[in-house]
């Protein structure tokens, strides 16, 4: 019987496999290094610059990446549990103060829509859709805060994101609207912002086909809706006294304050 393998082969057999086991002794070498790190300063957030162990740092962030790349075995992500690693801390000190102002930001949220399923490109607070797809992701990889499970859970936080797209009732759109026209202004919202801008374009159709229900319409009206916006957005800017129009007349009789709608 005559074996394919040749010298070459053998040798490149034994050098891959022993910096395997190299690599391997490397990464325990880090992590017991991280291990000290975490007993002298009681967290694992090192430095990118640690001046007593310089390649510490890099090591620590590239675990990070793996991670998020799904990258890194069962065994290493328990050993760096076990160290409470944060996967995904930002910038150590203020992590818990962003993390308590994005959720703020979610309660302020489903105060207004009626659940917390923003959207990953919700044009009024990008970062907010992005922060609620992150708390999923580390929900599903176990290494999420018990206390932030509970806070989230309570708050009503669907930890499994349904395929299908969750529909807004008319009025919840219509709230956003009057949202939208308080930050920016006007209603003239873009297709390409997401739902919102769709919304806005189907109520103009139905508007042209004479299908709009009165009450609809009338609340439209309300908030100076522009239902011919084709002459409206050649110009730049809108006319002051129609922005002046429009913002006034939600503020009459509405709850909401600007303080609490420049969180978006």
């Amino acid at each position: 019987m005559k074996y394919s393998h040749t010298f070459q082969n053998i040798k490149s057999f034994k050098e891959s496999n022993f910096n395997h086991k190299s690599q391997d002794c490397s990464w325990k070498e880090k992590f017991e290094y991280l291990h000290i790190f975490k007993e002298t300063y009681g967290h694992s957030n090192v430095p990118q610059r640690y001046e007593y162990n310089p390649g510490l740092g890099a090591w620590v962030g590239k675990q990070r990446g793996y991670f998020f790349k799904s990258k890194i075995s069962e065994i290493r992500i328990e050993l760096l549990k076990f160290l409470n690693f944060d996967w995904a801390p930002g910038k150590y000190f203020t992590f818990n103060a962003a993390w308590n102002k994005r959720y703020q930001e979610l309660k302020y949220f489903k105060v207004i829509h009626g659940h917390c399923n923003v959207p990953c490109k919700y044009f009024q607070n990008r970062e907010l859709g992005f922060w609620v797809k992150n708390q999923r992701q580390f929900f599903k990889k176990k290494v999420i805060d018990n206390n932030r499970v509970f806070l989230l859970s309570e708050l009503g936080f669907e930890w499994t994101r349904r395929d299908s797209f969750i529909k807004m009732t008319w009025n919840q759109r219509f709230r956003e609207l009057e949202i939208y026209i308080h930050k920016y202004g006007n209603c003239l919202v873009p297709q390409r912002s997401g739902a919102l801008g769709k919304w806005v374009q189907t109520q103009r159709d139905l508007y042209r086909k004479n299908l709009m229900k009165e009450d609809r319409k009338q609340l439209l009206n309300s908030i100076k809706f522009i239902w011919e916006p084709r002459g409206l957005m050649l110009k730049k800017n809108l006319s002051s006294d129609y922005l002046y129009s429009a913002r006034e007349n939600l503020s009459v009789g509405k709850k909401i304050t600007m303080a609490n709608l420049f969180l978006f």
